[in-house]
Parts: structure tokens; C-alpha cells; sequence
């Protein structure tokens, strides 16, 4: 199944490929969303341009598999490694302090790769990235996401339990 649409159904996920054909993610909102880095964007067509195809009522980006969640992820912080920007100055933006504990995060970063925060992103080598990646991954829970999500395949659009019959 190769979804080209998606909305939130509560504490779900409904996915839609062409051919009307549904699956329903439940889980952590990283984990059903397919988005390792929960990524959030202000607008449909910053989501778009990052391979979304959909945002949830609270703006994070639903991504049609994994492999296009994390590469917008990884995507993110490339961009800005190309801005000069430091992990301590990304992660401000990333990680805004009225959601999160940002000194935790900052901290859990440099443990997991082994630089300082005020290290320039650009500076950092692919494996070090790589590392990056990963402890933001988990950190936000998607790793744990995917032990307690469950898939459910559903009926395709227009057909319902009792046409089915």
C-alpha cells in the first residue's frame, strides 16, 4: 500500500491509498503518524514539501511510511547545518522550552553524540548525524511507539461491513 492521503481519527491514524484501499495506525503520535522526529509544520504546503501528506489537528506532519518521516528528519537538521546553526540554537527552535524540557534534551544530544551544544551542526560528521537522527527518534518516542501500535487493515472507502456481505 502506497498512501496519497491521510487524516487523524482520534488517537489514530487513517491512511489511503489510490485504489481506496485503508489501514488505521494507533499508537504514539510519532509511531501512527510516521514521523520518528514529530515534526510539526505551520502549513499544509511546508508539510508537503517535506514528503507529509497530511497534518494532524495539532500540525505534526503524517508522513505515508517511515522511510519518508525520517528523511524529513534528518532533512531538517541538514537545513540547518547549511544556516550555520549550532545543536544548541537548532534544538531551541526544534524542541521550543514551553513544550519540553530543553536542558534534558540538550543534554541527552550531546551524550548521544558526543559534542557540545554549541557545536555547529554543519561541523558534525554523517555518523555523528546519523546519531543525531537516532537519539531524536527515541527521545520522542517513536521506538517505543512501534512496541504498542497496533495496524488494523479497513474496509476501502465507499465499501462498508454491510455491502460486504
Amino acid at each position: 500500500m502506497i498512501p496519497i492521503s491521510a487524516q487523524q481519527a482520534g488517537r489514530a491514524t487513517v491512511y489511503t491509498d489510490a485504489q481506496g484501499n485503508r489501514i488505521k495506525m494507533e499508537g504514539n503520535r510519532p509511531w501512527r503518524n510516521n514521523n520518528p522526529g514529530n515534526l510539526r509544520f505551520t502549513t499544509d504546503a511546508a508539510a508537503r514539501e517535506a514528503g507529509a501528506i497530511g497534518r494532524d489537528k495539532d500540525g505534526f506532519a503524517i508522513f505515508p511510511d517511515y522511510e519518508t518521516g525520517r528523511q524529513a528528519l534528518e532533512n531538517w537538521w541538514q537545513k540547518r547545518a547549511e544556516q550555520g546553526k549550532t545543536i544548541k540554537e537548532a534544538l531551541e527552535k526544534y524542541a521550543p522550552k514551553n513544550e519540553n524540557d530543553l536542558e534534558s534534551y540538550l543534554t541527552g544530544v550531546e551524550k548521544a553524540i558526543g559534542k557540545s551544544r554549541d557545536t555547529k551542526i554543519s561541523d558534525l560528521t554523517p555518523e555523528e548525524m546519523k546519531k543525531l537522527s537516532d537519539f531524536i527518534q527515541k527521545h520522542e518516542g517513536y521506538d517505543s511507539g512501534a512496541g504498542s501500535g497496533k495496524t488494523t487493515t479497513l474496509p476501502p472507502t465507499g465499501i462498508t461491513p454491510d455491502t460486504m456481505r
